[in-house]
Formats: structure tokens, sequence, C-alpha cells
């Protein structure tokens, strides 16, 4: 794993020894405006109730650092944050983020080296052409160890693309506007994400 993936993945305390689910949901109206939502769960069997919720509180503090860091970059790129909460959830932590933009193609440059896990990433939405294009890079190379635990725990990436356009999909599953890609968490982790759309007016 690289230094960078590691610094990220140590500061949301997703060890690697530990677990993760994420799910994305990137919503991209024809006039390249929209809405994302990023959700992600850490569970935490080895912490004890106490210790959970003192978790949630360290975190949340540095979420907010960080959000009030960037409040005037993301004025500027036209995004409204919605909502960016840490919540204890049973014996696991929940993380949730929900943003609007004004234009799909800015949100690369608020992502990039955040406190999100797969912040670096390459998107490009040609509204005369009506294609879509998002490159999800890598976070790092996993251990043998890690990568089978891993996979014994069945962890997934899952992430999907809403649009109000007709939608022809060239990767993925396809249904009602919606473009879903769902594949293993070490996949996604090592290889990255490609996500392919094309917007028919």
């Amino acid at each position: 794993m690289t230094r960078t993936a590691l610094g990220l993945a140590l500061a949301l305390g997703l060890l690697l020894g530990g677990c993760l689910q994420y799910e994305e949901e990137l919503f991209v109206r024809r006039n390249g405006s929209g809405s994302l939502t990023i959700q992600f769960y850490d569970p935490l069997e080895r912490l004890s109730p106490a210790e959970i919720a003192e978790r949630v509180r360290k975190e949340q503090e540095g979420i907010e650092a960080q959000v009030e860091g960037r409040k005037a970059a993301m004025e500027a790129s036209g995004i409204t944050l919605k909502e960016a909460s840490v919540a204890g959830r049973g014996r696991s932590v929940q993380y949730r983020f929900t943003l609007d933009f004004k234009d799909v193609n800015e949100l690369p440059f608020l992502l990039r080296d955040t406190f999100l896990p797969f912040g670096k990433r390459f998107i490009r939405y040609d509204r005369e052409q009506g294609t879509f294009s998002c490159r999800i890079e890598p976070m790092g190379s996993l251990t043998d160890e890690t990568r089978e635990e891993w996979r014994r725990a069945n962890l997934m990436f899952r992430f999907s693309l809403r649009t109000d356009a007709p939608t022809s999909g060239r990767r993925g599953r396809r249904a009602n506007r919606v473009l879903v890609r769902v594949l293993p968490m070490t996949e996604a982790w090592e290889q990255g994400v490609q996500i392919d759309l094309e917007l028919r007016p």
C-alpha cells in the first residue's frame, strides 16, 4: 500500500485488518449539475461501546475541520455540502457525505486528498457529445493477508450513476437510467474503477 493510501486509511480508522463497505451514488443531470452521496462503514467489533463513541467524536471533529478548511474552494466550484456525518451503528461506525454541485467536472478537484476513500478520480462530462466518463484511481496495494481477509468477509464496492437522460451503458448493469457497478473491495482498492455512460438527447 502506498504511503498516501495508508495514511488516508489510518486517518479514517479503516485499518487493513478491519472491514470496509463502500457505497457511492452519483446523480448527473443533462446540464452537468447533480448530487453525490458517499456512505461507508467501519465495523469495530474489537472496540467497546464507549470506545466506539469516542471514535465517532474524534472522527466528526476531524471531518468538520477539513470541511471548514475547504469551504471557500467548495463555494468557488459551485459545490454545496449538505451532510457530513459520523454515527455509531451498533458495533460499527457509519460515515455519510452528501453534496450538490453545479458542474460534475469540478468534483475531482474537491475530492482529491480529502478524508474520503477513493477520492482520486478523473471525471469528464461532455454536454455536447452527451458522454460521461469517470476513472476512480486505485488506493494502493494490499498485503496478501488483508486481501484474503477482505475476500472472506465478502467486502464490496458499489457505485451507482443516475441521470435524467436516456442512457446507453458500455459497462455495468443498466436499468431505469441507472448504471450500477458492484465489485469486490479488493479489486476496487487495487485496480480502481472505470465508469462510462452515453447520455442520449
